[in-house]
């Protein structure tokens, strides 16, 4: 039974909503996500405050788009990142968290798993499809609906596009599990985005911004003892500020006070400095759109050119406080 219609203002088209997504988008561990930036840490410091929230339904929007009988992929698309930490991805690795894991439970128990059941959908069919190569997600070099919004989305954010995400969109459609664009021009834009993207995530003052968070968390952490850094799991960003910023560890809220208040004092460097700390970048996303059902580095040098220039964002950053 269709409830209502969402208008995903970024790709300008008009999606029915069932009662069962109504509800889920309703719940709990969906609203959340719109507490979380999808840009992370560089949120405290850039314009770019779009959320997992808007992500997620422009996620779900492409897939009903594109497969809109398909239940469980639609199931999928709304409940993909239900288990972010806050600040998305800026801390996981630093911490030796996994959103994906803590995903997994909340699809298969209490409210998300009950709204999934009132659905007729079964929690492992959505695990299969977040788990497997599907037009959502693919553990393939192909281009996937989950990354394509990320990469227009950040990027229109951010004020970098070619053509108007609608206009990509209006032209795209699925060759199997992956996005196909009709012609080389189109492909090329999409590999663009994909590109700018990196180059917006990898900014050293944003990797500094990552680091040093997670640095006041695992500080908060070492002082209050056991069930951190798992209470995570239930908390949105300002919380979390909220908790550093009141910490019983003078380092986080030292830290978390630069970042809100002193940006200034974040010094970043690429070459090695003593006694600063160091990260790098904690994944490259090395995705390409196809072209007439064909991978785009394998028409277009200059697709291939982007596609390899990727590498060139794994640099490690060196960052003090001054």
């Amino acid at each position: 039974m269709v409830h209502a219609e969402y208008w995903e203002p970024l790709y300008r088209f008009t999606i029915p909503i069932s009662d069962w997504e109504a509800e889920l988008i309703r719940s709990r561990a969906f609203r959340r996500l719109k507490y979380i930036r999808h840009t992370g840490a560089a949120g405290l410091l850039s314009p770019l405050t779009h959320s997992r929230y808007e992500h997620t339904l422009g996620v779900w929007a492409l897939v009903a788009r594109w497969c809109p009988e398909n239940r469980v992929l639609r199931a999928a698309a709304l409940v993909h990142d239900l288990g972010h930490i806050p600040f998305s991805h800026s801390m996981e690795k630093l911490l030796g968290l996994d959103h994906h894991s803590r995903t997994e439970e909340l699809i298969q128990s209490g409210e998300v798993a009950g709204i999934l059941g009132k659905a007729g959908t079964r929690p492992a069919e959505v695990l299969d499809v977040l788990n497997g190569d599907t037009p959502l997600t693919n553990k393939t070099g192909w281009l996937g609906i989950d990354h394509l919004d990320s990469f227009l989305r950040d990027t229109f954010m951010n004020g970098r596009f070619r053509f108007h995400p609608s206009e990509l969109v209006s032209r795209m459609s699925l060759s199997g599990s992956y996005i196909d664009c009709p012609d080389v021009e189109s492909a090329l834009a999409v590999m663009q985005t994909v590109y700018d993207d990196h180059a917006l995530f990898t900014k050293p003052l944003h990797l500094a911004y990552d680091l040093l968070l997670a640095e006041a968390v695992r500080c908060h952490g070492d002082a209050v003892g056991s069930g951190w850094p798992e209470a995570l799991y239930g908390m949105a960003d300002h919380e979390l500020l909220t908790v550093l910023e009141r910490s019983p560890s003078t380092e986080a809220s030292r830290l978390v006070r630069v970042l809100l208040y002193e940006p200034h004092r974040v010094a970043v460097s690429l070459e090695e400095t003593p006694g600063a700390r160091c990260t790098e970048l904690r994944k490259i996303y090395a995705k390409q759109p196809l072209a007439r059902g064909t991978p785009l580095s394998e028409l277009s040098p200059q697709g291939a050119e982007l596609l390899q220039g990727l590498d060139a964002f794994r640099r490690k950053v060196y960052v003090t406080v001054k």
